[in-house]
């Protein structure tokens, strides 16, 4: 993990694997949506391998990122 997403918003708890680009991704990204048991979770995938984890709406998993990474 390179760092968490710092937007600010209360149910985000997204983080890079990767750093980020200046602007967009570019022509290889993707989007790989996956199903979990609560919240939504994204990958972002650039050139085949996993870029940024969008974790949305899961409390505990955000709990754990916040506690883990300050």
């Amino acid at each position: 993990m390179i760092d968490h997403c710092r937007c600010g918003d209360d149910f985000c708890a997204t983080f890079d694997t990767q750093p980020p680009p200046a602007g967009a991704y570019g022509p290889s990204h993707r989007n790989v949506a996956l199903d979990p048991e609560e919240g939504m979770l994204i990958l972002d995938v650039v050139d085949e391998h996993i870029a940024c984890v969008e974790v949305l709406s899961n409390e505990p998993f955000r709990q754990r990122l916040l506690a883990s990474c300050p």
